[in-house]
């Protein structure tokens, strides 16, 4: 994990279905398979692998996600959009996630990531991109917050 994060650089001449993508799938369905073996069958000190493992997958797959983006977009304000979509989807998908599989862990990934995302979006964003950019973010980033606390909400009620 540590190469393909820090020294592998792939030169990919499609998005998304290149080798690069193929490369970074195995690895996060192979740690999907130790997290779902370590959660049926791991018992004591080595389920505490378990939170490690999930947090692994994510970064892996954002990281990855994020290099896509950074060879699709040439133009800054674009990718810097782009960036923050990506990781307010992902973050509403791992909260979609959390609740299916009644993770509260996997819910707090996604809060996290979303908090991130918001500062980005009003730190970052705000002063960089251009308006119609900056518009296209906010109003993205309201539909997330606006859909989670719906669900949250929705989840939290018993009826």
């Amino acid at each position: 994990m540590a190469r393909l994060i820090a020294f592998d650089n792939f030169n990919v001449s499609r998005i998304v279905f290149n080798d690069r993508m193929l490369t970074f799938a195995v690895a996060i369905a192979v740690l999907a398979t130790i997290a779902r073996v370590v959660a049926r069958s791991a018992v004591g000190q080595e389920k505490r692998a378990l939170p490690f493992l999930i947090v692994s997958i994510n970064l892996l797959a954002l990281h990855a996600l994020n290099q896509e983006i950074g060879n699709a977009y040439q133009q800054q304000a674009a990718r810097d959009f782009a960036y923050s979509a990506t990781w307010m989807v992902y973050g509403a998908g791992l909260m979609m996630a959390g609740f299916w599989w009644k993770s509260q862990f996997l819910r707090w990934q996604a809060l996290i990531l979303i908090a991130i995302t918001v500062g980005k979006v009003f730190i970052y964003d705000t002063a960089s991109l251009d308006i119609g950019y900056r518009i296209l973010s906010f109003i993205a980033l309201g539909l997330l917050l606006l859909a989670t606390s719906y669900w949250y909400e929705k989840k939290r009620s018993p009826g």
